[in-house]
This record gives C-alpha cells, structure tokens and sequence, in this order.
C-alpha cells in the first residue's frame, strides 16, 4: 500500500539500484558526453584527444574543445562537474568560462555552421 513502510523500503531499494543519470538521458532522450564529443571531433576532423585534454599552458585554447564543452551543456544537458570530469579540468568553474565564451560567440554568429 502507498505510503506503508514496506512500500518505503522498496521504492529505498529501488532508488539505490537506480543509475540516475542513465535514467535522466533516457527519459530525456538527450546524447551522452562522449556521444556529443565523437560528433564533435569526427565533424572538425579532429582527434578526440584533442578536444579531452587540457592543453598545455596558461594562454592555451582550442576551439573545437570550447565549442564541445558548450555542445554537452547545452544539447546534452551535461553539469559543469560532469564537464570538469570529461575534459580533464581540475574544477567546473573552467567549464563555465568556456561554455560563457562559446555562448557569446554564439550569439554574435560565430558558430552558426556547428550550431545548425
């Protein structure tokens, strides 16, 4: 019955066996991280090393991995933690500069071939 204590613990058990982020995609039905990013680097004729690593340097950019970066927040509906963990960055807060740098370029019509 709902709301009984056996219900409770079933719905505990169930919650805790549940991936909630495979549940989220698929009720969602939004691309994975790494499904965005092969579209990403098969599209720009890149490797895919190149759009997950960090470059080397403080002044270091690559368009392609900003522009990824933004595609799996945006289309995928990704968190910056789950950015930082994918692009190998050591906090969320270098996703969002990213992601704030490829939406203003966006809006000025920088990316309009990627984005359609």
């Amino acid at each position: 019955m709902l709301g009984s204590a056996e219900f409770k613990e079933e719905a505990i058990e169930t919650f805790e066996e549940t991936d909630i982020d495979k549940m989220r995609m698929a009720l969602n039905n939004k691309p994975s991280t790494n499904e965005i990013i092969r579209m990403i680097f098969q599209y720009s004729k890149t490797s895919e090393k190149d759009i997950r690593e960090k470059l080397k340097g403080r002044r270091a950019s690559y368009p392609n991995r900003r522009f990824a970066m933004y595609a799996c927040w945006r289309y995928g509906d990704t968190s910056q933690k789950q950015l930082a963990d994918a692009f190998g960055l050591s906090h969320s807060c270098s996703a969002a500069f990213s992601i704030n740098q490829v939406k203003k370029e966006v809006i000025e019509g920088k990316w309009r071939k990627q984005v359609d």
